[in-house]
Parts: structure tokens; C-alpha cells; sequence
């Protein structure tokens, strides 16, 4: 890693929207340090809500407009599996720069930040490719019908993003929840913002 007084080559100080690289709109940053050194790790932009509005309204279009929104469960499936291969060639690296972070030991590192967020990945490809799109599901006065389909974009606002297979949410601990979630959603057909990490 290159470290100046100022930036790391591990700083993410712009946002993806909309097919482009572009500014923040304000200024807050988030400096992560090493856990053994309290050296700088990397700084990242914080996202205001005009940052949060304009991803929200590019993810809007891309599902309404673009190729996702009418891709196959097939295509949506093969699309989760180059995404967790991405990962997985990835994953000796992302474990050891978690452990920097946050002084996670590296075997559980490699278990959780490494090993399962491709896993999950893939256990939902192939999930969405067997899971029926319709149902009719028994109920007391007759039948449910249960149709999935995308009901929009999926949007988060969090100072400090979670290792990828760290719990998500204080009410929904456990490891694997972050990558669970956006599984999940890719599988459900929903654009999904993603914060690069």
C-alpha cells in the first residue's frame, strides 16, 4: 500500500452514479486506520442526501430503462456468478485488508470476508433460476397468490459500511447478512446502489 501524509492508494473519495465517476457533493470524509498501527488505511467520501438522490434516481432509470429490469432469471443468475467469481478471485486480499481494518483474526477473516460473500452469491443464482415466479399458496378463505417481481431501487445511507460478510444491520446480526441482502436483492431483480469498498 502507498501511504502519503495526505491519501493511501486504498482512499475511495469519489461516487460511481449514473456510469461515471463523480464528486461528492459535500465534504465529510470517513478515515478508516489500522488496527495494529492507528496508521491511515484509506479515507472515503461520506454521501450526502443530493449524493443519495442522484444514485437513487440513476438506479430508478437503469431498472425502468435499461437491461436489467428485463433480464431473465437465467441472465440475472449468470450476471451473480461473474459478480461472486470477481469476489472469490478476490478474496485472500479483501480478508487480510478486513483483519487490517478492524483486527479481525485472519481465519475468521477468510471464513467471512472472503469464502461467503461469493458463496451466498452463488447460492442465489442458483436459487432465483429453480424459485417459480408465481405460487398459489392455500389460505382460509381460498388462495394467496405470491408474485415476485422488482418493486424498486434498494438504497443505503451508512457512515461506515460493513466488511462484506459482516452483520448489516444492529437487529439482524450475524455474518454473512451484508452480501446476504444484496443477494438477495440482485436475485429479485432490484437495482441495488453499491458503495465501492
Amino acid at each position: 500500500m502507498t501511504t502519503t501524509a495526505e491519501h493511501t492508494d486504498l482512499d475511495r473519495i469519489r461516487f460511481f452514479i449514473d456510469g461515471e465517476w463523480v464528486d461528492p457533493r459535500g465534504s465529510d470524509t470517513h478515515r478508516a486506520l489500522e488496527a495494529a498501527t492507528g496508521e491511515p488505511l484509506g479515507t472515503a467520501a461520506l454521501g450526502t442526501d443530493a449524493d443519495i438522490d442522484a444514485a437513487v434516481k440513476a438506479a430508478r432509470r437503469a431498472l425502468d430503462t435499461g437491461p436489467w429490469g428485463r433480464t431473465t432469471a437465467a441472465e440475472r443468475a449468470e450476471v451473480m456468478h461473474r459478480f461472486a467469481a470477481a469476489l472469490a478471485a478476490r478474496a485472500d486480499a479483501t480478508s487480510a485488508l478486513v483483519s487490517r481494518e478492524n483486527g479481525m483474526p485472519i481465519g475468521l477473516s477468510t471464513a467471512f470476508n472472503g469464502a461467503a460473500p461469493a458463496g451466498l452469491l452463488q447460492m442465489y443464482a442458483e436459487l432465483i433460476k429453480v424459485l417459480p415466479l408465481e405460487e398459489v399458496r392455500p389460505s382460509q378463505p381460498g388462495a394467496t397468490i405470491v408474485r415476485r417481481e422488482p418493486v424498486g431501487v434498494v438504497g443505503r445511507d451508512r457512515a461506515v459500511e460493513l466488511p462484506p460478510g459482516a452483520g448489516d444491520d444492529e437487529d439482524r446480526p450475524g455474518a454473512g447478512r451484508g452480501v446476504h441482502d444484496r443477494a438477495q436483492a440482485l436475485a429479485r431483480d432490484r437495482a441495488r446502489l453499491l458503495r465501492p469498498g
